[in-house]
């Protein structure tokens, strides 16, 4: 128990002075910081100055990129940037100068985003390779797909399209002898080739909405066909009446459907006429 009980006491004590120096090293690290925040704020401070000019005269740099120079730069930066305006020879050199500055801390900048963007690429392309390794390997893996059940697949993203609620259950429900997993797979698979079916279909249907081409002069006529010559003979011909000599012809679109419709009744009534004296014939004879 006396063994256990100085085991506990000398742990107790180590835990102390571990907090005690953690405790130390926070100050310092505290001190360290404010410090470095009253020294960047001197910087700023003279670097504001420099860019100023001298009083009376023009600025050397504009507030807006004065301000991006202080903001954007640590106390190294600053102190160097304000040493180098401040060793310049004259107002130009030390405007050029300053200038220079701020196109280095674009360059910077660019080359950051460039960076980033880089590396965003390259994290997502090796999540898809990734991606395509493991769908790969999962292919790999299952059982292969007979023609029937291929043929099955076809028909039923078909007769199930996009929209379709729970469209890929219905899919695999409709083949019966795969699982989900399994369908999504297959499809995935083979998706090219069933977007260039999707791709002919829209085609087709497109080109079956458009107008059809004028194939004769008939399609684009204006009036019906009633602007021919009739040309009759005997009983139909006598009802016309003197000076048609049997032909029958139209001048006007207006007057066409009537005279076609006339020269119809005459035709009808001299047939009517024929098969009466016809009758009146054979009744007579017999």
């Amino acid at each position: 128990e006396e063994e256990e009980q100085r085991r506990k006491e000398e742990e107790d004590a180590r835990r102390r002075a571990e907090d005690e120096v953690a405790k130390a090293a926070a100050a310092e690290a505290k001190k360290a910081r404010e410090a470095e925040k009253k020294l960047i704020k001197k910087e700023r401070q003279r670097l504001r100055g420099l860019a100023a000019g001298e009083e009376g005269q023009q600025r050397l740099l504009s507030e807006d990129d004065t301000e991006k120079l202080c903001q954007s730069l640590d106390l190294q930066q600053l102190q160097q940037v304000s040493d180098k305006a401040a060793q310049a020879a004259g107002s130009d050199a030390r405007a050029q100068l300053l200038a220079a500055a701020v196109a280095e801390l674009q360059q910077r900048e660019k080359d950051e985003v460039r960076h980033k963007e880089e590396k965003r690429k390259e994290a997502e392309a090796a999540l898809k390779d990734m991606a395509k390794r493991d769908h790969a390997k999962r292919v790999a893996a299952m059982r292969e797909w007979t023609d029937d059940e291929l043929r099955m697949l076809d028909k039923a993203v078909k007769k199930f399209p996009m929209g379709t609620p729970k469209r890929w259950e219905q899919v695999a429900a409709y083949v019966r002898t795969r699982t989900l997993d399994e369908v999504l797979l297959m499809v995935k698979e083979h998706q090219g080739a069933s977007s260039t079916r999707m791709k002919a279909q829209e085609d087709w249907k497109g080109a079956a909405k458009k107008r059809a081409d004028v194939a004769s002069e008939a399609d684009t006529r204006d009036s019906a066909f009633t602007d021919v010559q009739v040309n009759l003979a005997g009983q139909a011909a006598a009802s016309l009446g003197p000076g048609s000599n049997g032909t029958s012809s139209n001048s006007t679109p207006n007057s066409k459907r009537s005279s076609t419709a006339g020269t119809q009744s005459a035709a009808a009534a001299a047939v009517n006429g024929t098969s009466t004296s016809a009758a009146t014939s054979s009744t007579s004879n017999g």
